[in-house]
């Protein structure tokens, strides 16, 4: 949940926090940088790049991998965020989809591609005609293509390490997008080839067991954990849980870029406004208004009326000798002579 849990918990420099992206949808989201919504979150991406230039070990890594310990939490949204971030910061970038079994980088940034490594390990297309090239200015992309139906064997054949090896020549960074290591053991055969692994960790999300397990399963293989992100955090729940986020900050992201309800349309020349609809949310919110008096006033209404004590009307009743009560009539009621 906090820059805490990430570095005393599971033992892990931070790199950054990305808070929750509630703007933007589609391929946008896969690349925050090219659009100006959500600017905190783009801000922060930018914060993890700067993180990583000055970082010993990042810096110094030219092929990183990103993984997680459950799916869903966010590996992909930052491995093409981060890309996209050295790439627009000048360097020459390339995102490889590692997950053989559930690709998801070229659905995420919206590539409508057959061919891939797949199609190049089974020598019907070469290495060049699988990049897909300038998806944005410096970043390519290397998606699998079809899925493959023996991952494991893929990765680990002489022509994968030799494939790494051709692509570092030709760029200046590369992130891997690794499945989730809790899920499958791909992303241990991919670490060996690599110089780094950025470890991706949704908040409030991985109980800390599995994330320690999956960790030290990491180390074991002897490649550098860079650092954390700790990804989709709540904004309103930051100040609880880091120092990453405050009211303070939001001048230096502008004006709030949520676009301006339209305006109602005027009404027809002789005819009635437009009605709006009754499934609309605005307009139920504004029934329940209106109802909520005429619903308190029929609830105190509806109340049964407690009973009097018998001994109350006792003390009314009247006596047998006043006037209609069966006794002697009163002076006042005989008739004058």
């Amino acid at each position: 949940k906090s820059a805490a849990d990430i570095e005393g918990g599971l033992g892990l420099p931070l790199l950054g926090t990305v808070p929750r992206v509630r703007q933007t949808f589609g391929p946008d989201r896969s690349l925050l940088g090219r659009q100006g919504k959500d600017r905190m979150a783009v801000e922060s991406l930018r914060a993890i790049h700067s993180v990583m230039k000055i970082n010993p070990a990042a810096a110094a890594a030219k092929v990183l991998i990103g993984t997680s310990s459950l799916p869903c939490e966010g590996k992909t949204f930052v491995t093409t965020n981060v890309s996209l971030t050295f790439a627009q910061h000048g360097e020459k970038v390339l995102v490889i989809d590692s997950d053989l079994r559930l690709p998801n980088v070229a659905a995420s940034v919206g590539i409508d591609s057959e061919r891939g490594i797949s199609q190049y390990f089974n020598d019907e297309i070469t290495l060049d005609q699988a990049l897909i090239r300038n998806l944005e200015p410096g970043l390519d992309v290397l998606p699998v293509g079809s899925i493959c139906k023996n991952p494991t064997q893929v990765i680990n054949s002489p022509r994968f390490a030799e494939m790494i090896t051709e692509l570092r020549g030709r760029y200046d960074r590369i992130f891997i997008d690794s499945p989730p290591l809790g899920a499958v053991s791909d992303a241990l055969h991919l670490v060996p080839k690599v110089d780094g692994v950025v470890y991706v960790v949704r908040f409030n999300t991985v109980k800390k067991r599995n994330a320690l397990s999956c960790i030290a399963r990491l180390r074991e293989a002897g490649v550098p954990i860079v650092g954390a992100v700790l990804n989709s955090m709540v904004t309103r729940l930051a100040a609880f849980y880091t120092d990453s986020y405050d009211e303070s900050y939001k001048k230096y992201y502008g004006a709030p870029s949520a676009s301006p309800e339209p305006a109602a349309a005027p009404p027809p020349p002789g005819g009635d406004a437009p009605q709006a609809k009754p499934d609309d949310p605005g307009v139920a919110a504004k029934k329940r208004a209106q109802l909520k008096p005429i619903m308190a006033a029929t609830s105190s209404l509806s109340k049964p009326t407690a009973r009097k004590p018998a001994a109350m009307f006792e003390k009314s009743r009247l006596s047998p000798n006043q006037p209609g009560m069966g006794g002697k009539p009163a002076a006042s009621m005989l008739p004058s002579p």
